[in-house]
């Protein structure tokens, strides 16, 4: 969970400006996958997708 990960209070509150890149890693499946915190929630990226366990987070918002 978000608590596990050693953040400064500044870099979560700089977090509802810009994303935080937290870790940067690949799998078997995906070549690229980032694990960021936006807004104070933990979001899993991917070239293909991004995937977010918060509430309020919309990676898509049409006009």
């Amino acid at each position: 969970m978000m608590n596990d990960y050693r953040l400064s209070w500044y870099q979560r509150l700089l977090s509802f400006l810009k994303p935080i890149r937290i870790q940067t890693s690949s799998s078997l499946y995906h070549p690229q996958l980032e694990l960021e915190l936006y807004r104070n929630e933990i979001i899993l990226g991917t070239p293909a997708a991004l995937y977010s366990v918060g509430r309020s987070y919309a990676p898509f918002k049409s006009l």
